[in-house]
């Protein structure tokens, strides 16, 4: 979405990304027009802020972007959950207008319902977008729901009924059986991607990859991480000029330095960056540095 300056408010949001929407939604049911909503990955510029109250959920930017927006913005308030933003923005001081809230243990998603819901229950749903983004799966139903969730797109109005519906008993029971049934297909559709996968090397480590578009990213990274023992490449063309590139990995391999390495990020066991297509043909050669 553009921004205009008519908006005293900007949310800036991890684009791409169902934490990073949740994020935004929660933002969204707090400010409402107030506000614009702007989704941002890794790499893309940022946005005029001039005098604006600024929130940026899911993401983060580099310090000196960080430094340089605080000096235009009314205010900053960002919060992530991302190890890589911790560490690389850890050498910034906060101040009255300008914070860093970061919570390894959290989603996105649900600091950013913390913090404009203060003392609200989160909602099931978010919950449940939390339980994948952190791949801890500790509901019965979190992939059934999720299932659902993954064919609204991301629109604030379609996630505002879907989690309604979540929140009621009744009406979730119908959704955990409509997610079943696609649950079922997802995973069959994600078998026979994995098949796909061929070896590569990236920085010296041996791996698999596939190609495969965002919506198989972690369950096929998992796979081929299990097969491979350390970690996984799932890759896709981002547009003509950048390939996106997902990195999974078991509790026991750390990909997010080589997410750095390539000026991307994220957390011990699910990192990306994107890469300029004219670095694509060494990236599949294995010769990539």
């Amino acid at each position: 979405m553009s921004t205009t300056p008519s908006r005293p408010i900007l949310v800036i949001y991890h684009g791409d990304c169902p934490d990073g929407f949740g994020a935004a939604y929660a933002a969204w049911l707090a400010l409402g027009d107030q506000a614009d909503y702007l989704s941002c990955k890794h790499g893309d510029p940022a946005p005029d802020v001039s005098g604006r109250q600024v929130y940026i959920l899911d993401f983060s930017f580099a310090p000196a972007v960080l430094e340089q927006m605080r000096t235009q913005a009314d205010s900053i308030t960002l919060l992530d959950h991302h190890k890589t933003a911790q560490d690389q923005l850890s050498c910034l001081s906060c101040g009255p207008k300008f914070s860093l809230l970061f919570d390894l243990q959290k989603s996105g998603a649900r600091l950013a319902w913390e913090h404009f819901h203060p003392g609200q229950a989160v909602p099931y749903l978010i919950a449940r977008i939390e339980d994948r983004d952190l791949w801890n799966w500790k509901f019965d139903d979190s992939r059934e729901l999720l299932a659902v969730l993954d064919t609204r797109g991301f629109d604030f109005q379609a996630w505002h009924a879907l989690r309604l519906q979540a929140d009621d008993p009744a009406a979730r029971q119908a959704l955990i059986e409509q997610g079943s049934a696609l649950r079922r297909q997802y995973e069959g559709l994600v078998a026979s991607v994995a098949k796909g996968a061929f070896e590569l090397t990236l920085l010296g480590h041996q791996t698999l990859a596939v190609n495969a578009v965002s919506e198989f990213t972690s369950e096929l990274g998992n796979i081929l991480a299990l097969r491979t023992g350390s970690f996984a490449v799932v890759f896709k063309i981002d547009s003509p000029e950048f390939v996106k590139v997902s990195l999974r990995s078991l509790r026991s391999f750390d990909v997010s330095p080589i997410a750095l390495r390539f000026g991307g990020g994220g957390h011990p066991q699910a990192s990306a960056f994107r890469l300029p297509m004219s670095r694509f043909a060494d990236f599949l050669a294995g010769t990539l540095a």
